[in-house]
């Protein structure tokens, strides 16, 4: 039986897609792969800070903008400026793995991979907002998850299970209405 050292040795995500800094705007998904076998998919937005307008590209969904609030609360975007040091913003929109693969450690691996994969390439800042899956209409839709309202019982026992996930991560952790925002600058 193979330990979780060995499946974290075996996790790779497919990013194999261009990523030029000279585009504003850009969404695309990622797969998680432990071995050769597609586990799992990773959707991801990367916009340039240098880009002609931050708040336009962050209006693609009220999603973004969420974020653009929560990045300018923090003073990381001011009037429509990023902060100097950062060249691009990564944004993990949705994570998702297989059943079968939950609850091994292996999304949070994903995510560490994610994060040292742009270290290597942008200075930046990578950030999400935790929200489970199974609350959002569009990831029900793309994963084939059920879709539950916000009013289940189970909602804020699943969001508070989520945030304990990523407070495991390497990153920081602003606490927001229905949940948290964690960001790390790489």
């Amino acid at each position: 039986m193979e330990t979780k050292e060995d499946l974290f040795d075996l996790l790779t995500i497919d990013l194999s897609i261009n990523l030029p800094s000279e585009i504003g705007h850009q969404s695309f998904f990622a797969k998680i792969l432990l071995d050769t076998n597609t586990i799992g998919q990773i959707e991801l937005t990367k916009i340039n800070a240098w880009s002609d307008s931050l708040e336009e590209n962050f209006d693609y969904s009220s999603e973004l903008f969420t974020i653009y609030g929560y990045l300018n609360s923090l003073n990381i975007i001011e009037e429509d400026i990023a902060d100097p040091d950062i060249d691009d913003f990564v944004i993990l929109q949705r994570i998702f793995l297989k059943e079968k693969y939950q609850g091994l450690g292996l999304g949070g691996q994903a995510i560490k991979i994610l994060i040292n994969y742009f270290e290597q390439i942008t200075n930046g800042l990578f950030c999400l907002k935790s929200f489970p899956l199974q609350y959002c209409s569009k990831s029900c839709d793309d994963f084939g998850i059920t879709l539950k309202k916000t009013d289940n019982p189970d909602f804020n026992k699943e969001l508070n299970s989520l945030n304990t996930f990523y407070r495991k991560l390497p990153l920081q952790e602003m606490k927001v209405d229905e949940g948290s925002f964690f960001y790390k600058y790489f």
